[in-house]
């Protein structure tokens, strides 16, 4: 294929004013919009309050502590199915709320640095879209960034370990590396982007739509530029690859040699370990459910709160805003490719972009369509209107062009209805937990009901052994190895056993629980409070009922 001309000469922007190294030459206005953006993102983590979100209470505090303690070998599926997730993340999570728990305010600032992160590179690229002399380019550049990072996939989990926003911005800072290096060294910028988009998928597995889309937008711009494009998607693929199995296939294997499957539970009906029935083991209540709600899936939450791709009901329309954006830069760039006017510039943000976008949607739709892994493709959604308005701007001029950009982003804003997750309520600790039985050496709790209460296991003697007896991957009569370990550990407890419950969120779950494995409660119970959510959990003494009084 005939080679593209993409000036790698002088590099020159959309319209020649600044070069692709000037992108990074960040001045002192620069410096002082990243600033607010810091200042506005810390203040907002404040305001929201500290972590209470449901993926809090059931497996990121207790997967951290667990893996920070040695792992705790003698617990048995006490963060429910997810008790078996990487916990990378939730170890730098609970070793940053152990050392600032008396530092609440300070920890939800701390936890704000992704997303200042992850709005750093927006602007960035916001900026590299712009003309130096383009008026009130950093304002542009600091709403184009607030408004994608503030979208209803990220906001309500801003300062929480329920965001993905943390992994999500290294697939943004692979984006950012483009912009990086001097097109004659090429191979660089791929051999960066694929090392952090790696980082993203080692951390978190639901960025793989992120990665591939990654992938197939490096093959198709180096093909269309006459590059060698085979030898692109190799070199992402094998830094990327590398850096995943850094960062995770410690842990896959470990799962590989106690569970028979490297993903535990996931895939399961390709791996069959004997621990649970051999089936998916994925969520799929939040795929679409037919052709013509696939093809138009974000216009179904853009207009109307609806609940179709998320536990809460949500309005946001930025995501129908990049659905409708994709396609017109595309063919934008398309146009200026015909006509050998591309540059640089063009090549990543017309062509490049659009493609990544598209391929990491469809895959997120076909795979996950849960709205919260949305998060890094909604922090793009300003930068695609202004590159779909860019276009237009001999028509509205410049001015023109900021008022209707910033007036579109405005009313999409103050029309969205946001999940709220829930949040802790103030306490002089991040985490506060109220008093604890005392409990005999050796005890075992046994978590009765499918309520999230693993948060609480940090707080007990560090001999107790939590075991979960009815969630989601174990239940009363199942057939699974693991149900069957569940059954041994209850029935030959060698010290006490305790239940702990929460009636109110699961009506005779505990009841159906302790009839199966012939237990009762021995009252008084004690009732346990914490800053960490409002109802009262309920802590019994068990024994069995041959021996009750």
């Amino acid at each position: 294929m005939k080679a593209v001309s993409y000036n790698s000469r002088s590099n020159e922007g959309f319209d020649g004013t600044h070069t692709m190294s000037s992108v990074f030459a960040l001045r002192f206005g620069d410096s002082v919009a990243l600033l607010l953006i810091a200042l506005v993102l810390g203040a907002t983590s404040i305001h929201l309050g500290g972590d209470g979100s449901p993926d809090f209470r059931i497996y990121h505090f207790y997967n951290g502590y667990a893996a920070a303690s040695g792992g705790r070998p003698q617990d048995i599926a006490a963060a429910q199915l997810q008790t078996y997730f990487f916990p990378g993340m939730d170890v730098l999570y609970y070793w940053l709320t152990t050392w600032l728990n008396e530092m609440p305010r300070t920890l939800r600032a701390v936890l704000a640095i992704p997303y200042v992160i992850a709005a750093t590179c927006v602007y960035v690229l916001a900026r590299a879209v712009l003309p130096q002399d383009w008026p009130w380019r950093r304002l542009i550049s600091i709403a184009v960034a607030l408004f994608g990072v503030c979208g209803a996939a990220s906001l309500p989990t801003l300062g929480t370990s329920m965001s993905d926003i943390t992994p999500g911005m290294f697939v943004l800072l692979g984006l950012c590396s483009f912009l990086y290096f001097d097109p004659s060294r090429k191979d660089a910028a791929v051999l960066l982007s694929g090392l952090f988009c790696g980082v993203a998928v080692g951390l978190k597995l639901t960025s793989a739509p992120l990665f591939i889309g990654f992938a197939v937008a490096i093959a198709v711009s180096r093909w269309l530029a006459g590059d060698r494009w085979f030898r692109g998607i190799l070199l992402f693929c094998m830094i990327g690859g590398l850096t995943i199995v850094a960062i995770g296939g410690a842990w896959w294997w470990r799962n590989y040699t106690l569970y028979g499957n490297p993903l535990f539970p996931a895939f399961n009906d390709i791996f069959k370990s004997d621990l649970v029935e051999w089936g998916r083991w994925s969520d799929d209540r939040f795929k679409p459910r037919n052709g013509l709600m696939a093809l138009f899936y974000p216009f179904y939450w853009a207009f109307v709160p609806s609940g179709l791709a998320i536990e809460l009901a949500t309005r946001d329309a930025r995501m129908a805003l990049a659905y409708i954006c994709v396609p017109v830069i595309a063919a934008v760039g398309l146009f200026r490719r015909s006509r050998k006017a591309n540059s640089r510039l063009d090549l990543i943000f017309y062509i490049f972009l659009p493609i990544f976008y598209a391929v990491s949607f469809v895959l997120w739709e076909r795979l996950l369509s849960i709205y919260r892994y949305l998060a890094v493709l909604e922090s793009l959604s300003g930068l695609l209107l202004l590159l779909a308005l860019l276009p237009a701007v001999k028509a509205l001029k410049r001015h023109g062009l900021n008022v209707l950009l910033l007036l579109i982003m405005c009313l999409v804003s103050i029309t969205a209805v946001y999940p709220w997750w829930s949040r802790s309520s103030p306490a002089k600790e991040a985490v506060a937990i109220g008093p604890l039985p005392s409990l005999p050496p050796a005890s075992t709790v046994v978590f009765l009901d499918a309520y999230a209460m693993s948060y609480l296991v940090p707080f007990f003697p560090a001999d107790t052994r939590f075991i979960g007896a009815n969630n989601n991957i174990v239940h009363p009569g199942d057939r699974g190895m693991l149900q069957r370990r569940v059954e041994t550990a209850i029935r030959s407890a060698p010290g006490t056993i305790w239940g702990l419950e929460f009636p109110p969120a699961f009506p005779g779950m505990a009841d159906a629980t302790l009839l199966h494995y012939g237990l009762t409660r021995v009252q008084p119970c004690s009732q346990l409070r914490s800053n960490i959510e409002d109802g009262i959990l309920l802590m019994c003494e068990l024994r069995p009922k041959a021996l009750s009084p």
